[in-house]
């Protein structure tokens, strides 16, 4: 889809980072995908500008935190296997008045690198902010303040999930991989316009959903049902059913037809407190309460075997 869109609309593509999720380790048939779908770029989108210098082509990938080891001192990253094919963002980079960087481990650092091309209006990175929101739900911590980011606008990759907050844009992961992943309804591929001063100017989005598989996930209640599909064979659905045992039992298998992964969650039953004091049967008959025989035996006859059993048990002793 990426190439399909770089070719229709001729805008070469920008990776926002972690390009690979496997740091220090080098998987050969990931790299060989990688360098086929680069080469197929480079010549399409040939470098038409002095400032790329010797680089064939107008692809830009940002190392990210997950494309090198863990520790980011030895320099490594499995994205020195493309730096012939693209423009590889190991340290930062000015183009066309734009600011790209790789990520940093130190928030400082990031900040600083900031300030001293503080002319640049827009930074295109790999990092979280103070307000990010990550996948799962919490906040990140320890990560610079927006404020202290001269540039007015800053568009980073890094966390999965879309959002946007004052002039921090994560544009998010264009594609389902995880289930909590199922909290976002909608992913894509962004077409960006930057002006001649390097601010970002328009952006387009190109919904993925159609093309990649989406997690889905729902909770079936009484009071708000789930839909039961149809569903696309590609995309994962899972649903949690909840209610009274005999609503878990109806709508689970209407799930399971149409191909939803399906969890029954019935409500637990409560149990009354019984008083040995009170009697051995009215105590039954409150522990029973609406208790409905598999075979449809009416509580009567239950009670009427009951007593049946309890004298045999007495003539028995």
């Amino acid at each position: 889809m990426v190439e399909e869109l770089s070719v229709r609309l001729q805008a070469p593509p920008l990776f926002l980072g972690d390009q690979v999720d496997t740091h220090a380790i080098v998987h050969t048939e990931v790299t060989l995908v990688w360098w086929h779908f680069l080469e197929r770029m480079r010549e399409k989108f040939p470098a038409d500008s002095p400032n790329w210098k010797q680089l064939p082509g107008r692809t830009i990938m940002l190392r990210g935190n997950h494309d090198a080891p863990v520790n980011f001192q030895s320099g490594a990253t499995s994205l020195l296997a493309h730096v012939s094919q693209c423009r590889v963002v190991l340290e930062p980079t000015v183009e066309a008045g734009v600011l790209f960087m790789p990520y940093f481990r130190e928030p400082e650092r990031f900040v600083e690198a900031c300030r001293l091309r503080g002319e640049c209006l827009t930074v295109v990175c790999h990092q979280a902010f103070d307000g990010s929101k990550f996948e799962t739900g919490y906040f990140a911590e320890g990560e610079a303040k927006p404020s202290d980011v001269p540039q007015e606008k800053i568009v980073s990759g890094h966390v999965h999930s879309p959002q946007e907050f004052g002039k921090v844009w994560h544009p998010g992961a264009p594609r389902w991989r995880v289930e909590v992943d199922a909290k976002v309804d909608l992913r894509a591929i962004w077409l960006v316009e930057f002006d001649a001063a390097g601010r970002l100017v328009n952006r387009e989005p190109f919904p993925t959903n159609d093309a990649v598989r989406q997690i889905m996930r729902f909770v079936d209640l009484p009071s708000t049902p789930a839909p039961t599909g149809p569903w696309a064979a590609k995309d994962e659905v899972r649903v949690d059913v909840r209610g009274p045992r005999e609503y878990v039992e109806a709508r689970a298998p209407l799930h399971e037809a149409a191909g939803a992964l399906v969890r029954r969650l019935p409500d637990p039953i409560k149990r009354p407190q019984v008083k040995e004091s009170d009697g051995v049967m009215a105590e039954w008959s409150r522990w029973v309460g609406g208790y409905k025989a598999p075979r449809g035996t009416a509580p009567a006859r239950l009670k009427s075997m009951l007593k049946e059993r309890l004298g045999e048990e007495k003539a028995a002793a």
